[in-house]
């Protein structure tokens, strides 16, 4: 933009050699010719130095400061005008000279707070938008109910030639004129007060369009935006601006308002009025040695958009120059503003935040350069008609630019892996799941990196025997911890639980657990026989036979009734049978050792 208007100064220059005087060619006493360019309806001085001056007139009902065939001749000019005389007191003087300063500096065609932009045509409305403004407020219907009444008005009236509905605009029209200057409607709304409205203006431009120049066209030529204008409607809207300034301070000839039509119709002039400040203007050259880069230039992997950007950067520039920077990046790079808007193709303020982005992982370093045209004021310039009070007074300034650029070096991506994997020793076609925790000493590490999800630097997974997850892309450096839960079924060892991410490489973490053997079932105890003695059929049969022999019974068969303990009498008797075989053994071996000896 800046570059633009720099052209543009320069074209216009050429245009007006032939009626421009030059400050140097003035006689002896410092009086200069104002110039005129027909063209672009601008006026002009050139300074000792070559800068052209671009001027604004002072006093809206005096006369323009070039020839018309009313007034063919015009004075010549001299330096100065307002002094602190023409004021209530000297702090008003200073105010409104500060003010001027500031709309000279921001307005046309310096544009040095970037409060507007310049285009070729402008802001061009929409019919969607027409027809929204062709909507008769109810309070116009009401006041006008002969032209407006009920009646639909929208764009289409013209294109399909509704005669009916432009008559009816028309007249619309006609009868608020008919109110100028101190009548009202039925309601009390001035004439002032309708003219100002949307409606009336999209009315007006429904009657005044022709083949030529339609409705749209129409009104895209007379009412302005107040941020997208034409070089045409930047100058005017600074002129204005200047003119209502003014006469809010009581310079002498000077009505124009904040509410008259023109300033109305063209908003940039109410927002060079209150949005240029002198505070923020740049009263000395600017140096490239004050621009800068500060924040992280480092790439890293950002797991939302799959792709690689910097840490957070800001352009950092000297205090008052008001910069808008180009970025120049490197093939494959784009950039980002805070709210994640592409701001590759446009330019940047200074101080707001931005990362760089590249759609594959940078592995070398980078050069990334900014560029700006800065503004800045040396000083400012009045202009009075001598002998003549039939004439506009002339300000402007002496508003130089600069070319500055600078350059920051960016910082390849340096990132590895983690794997962890799981094995099981001794449960056959283990189907156990094993529950993992990856903490990371980075807490600011959120999103999907490979197979792990971290929030604030922790993921959690499961694994099976032989499975493994692995982590992508992660910084290197960091720091991490591998932890499993708890089983009892198992013991667990680790190989590589703890360590850092390391550049361009795997660092794994393998984690085995072993089935633990099953531990035998423990045998029922023995219950001691709290039986009384005296029952002899829970006593145990005695290990060593009684010495007695046992008494022959009588060879009968016992009475059931009787009482006689058969289950101890067997007893006795398998016992004897023992005694017996043992003392035929040992008498055998006795007989064999006493023959060996015979023999």
């Amino acid at each position: 933009m800046a570059l633009a208007v720099a052209v543009l100064a320069v074209v216009l220059s050429l245009s007006c050699l032939t009626t421009v005087a030059r400050a140097d060619d003035a006689s002896a006493s410092g009086m200069v010719k104002i110039g005129y360019d027909s063209k672009t309806d601008i006026h002009s001085v050139t300074d000792t130095d070559g800068t052209r001056i671009i001027l604004y007139c002072m006093n809206d009902l005096l006369h323009w400061p070039h020839s018309t065939p009313s007034t063919p001749n015009v004075p010549n000019y001299t330096l100065g005008y307002l002094t602190p005389g023409m004021f209530q007191s000297q702090e008003q003087y200073e105010e409104c000279m500060e003010k001027l300063l500031a709309i000279l500096y921001a307005g046309y065609p310096y544009n040095g707070l970037h409060l507007y932009e310049v285009t070729d045509q402008g802001k061009q409305i929409t019919e969607a938008e027409f027809n929204q403004m062709l909507d008769a407020p109810e309070v116009l219907r009401q006041d006008f109910p002969d032209s407006l009444g009920s009646t639909t008005f929208t764009y289409a009236d013209f294109t399909n030639g509704n005669k009916d509905n432009i008559d009816k605009l028309y007249q619309f029209t006609m009868e608020v004129g008919a109110l100028y200057p101190n009548g009202t409607s039925t309601s009390g709304l001035t004439y002032q007060k309708i003219i100002a409205t949307n409606f009336y203006n999209a009315a007006s431009a429904m009657v005044y369009g022709t083949k030529d120049t339609t409705p749209l066209q129409y009104w895209n030529e007379q009412y302005a935006d107040d941020t997208l204008v034409t070089e045409s409607q930047a100058y005017k809207a600074t002129r204005d601006a200047i003119w209502v300034l003014l006469q809010e301070y009581g310079v002498p000839s000077n009505n124009l308002t904040r509410k008259s039509l023109d300033v109305v119709h063209n908003p940039l002039s109410l927002r060079l009025l209150d949005g240029a400040n002198a505070n923020e203007v740049l009263r000395t050259e600017p140096q490239a040695s004050a621009l800068g880069f500060s924040g992280d230039t480092k790439f890293a992997y950002d797991p939302a958009t799959k792709t690689w950007r910097t840490g957070l950067l800001t352009i950092t520039e000297g205090e008052k120059y008001n910069g808008l920077y180009k970025l120049t990046l490197p093939e494959g790079m784009t950039a980002v503003d805070e709210e994640g808007n592409d701001i590759s193709g446009t330019t940047i303020r200074a101080g707001r935040g931005f990362c760089l982005v590249s759609s594959t992982k940078p592995t070398q370093t980078a050069t990334v350069s900014a560029s700006s045209t800065l503004t800045w004021l040396k000083e400012t310039r009045q202009y009075s008609p001598v002998n003549s009070t039939e004439f506009q007074h002339m300000i402007g300034a002496l508003i130089y630019t600069k070319d500055v650029s600078t350059s920051v070096t960016t910082q390849p991506a340096t990132e590895g892996s983690l794997s962890v994997t799981k094995n099981v020793d001794g449960e056959e076609n283990s189907t156990t799941a094993f529950k993992f925790t990856v903490t990371l000493g980075d807490t600011s590490i959120n999103g999907s990196y490979g197979a792990m999800d971290f929030t604030n630097g922790l993921a959690t997974f499961e694994l099976h025997n032989g499975e493994a997850a692995v982590a992508e892309h992660l910084p290197a450096g960091v720091t991490y911890t591998v932890a499993e839960e708890a089983n009892d079924a198992f013991t667990t060892t680790w190989d590589g639980q703890t360590g850092s991410i390391v550049a361009e490489k795997t660092v794994a973490a393998t984690c085995t657990n072993t089935l633990k053997p099953k531990s035998p079932e423990p045998k029922e105890p023995i219950t001691p026989n709290t039986t009384d003695e005296t029952n002899e059929e829970t006593k145990p049969a005695p290990n060593v036979p009684d010495s007695k022999p046992a008494p022959k019974q009588p060879a009968a068969v016992p009475d059931t009734s009787d009482s006689t303990n058969y289950a101890s009498i067997v007893g006795f008797a398998v016992a004897g049978v023992a005694v017996l075989s043992i003392a035929f053994i040992w008498g055998g071996r006795s007989r064999r050792r006493h023959g060996d000896h015979l023999r």
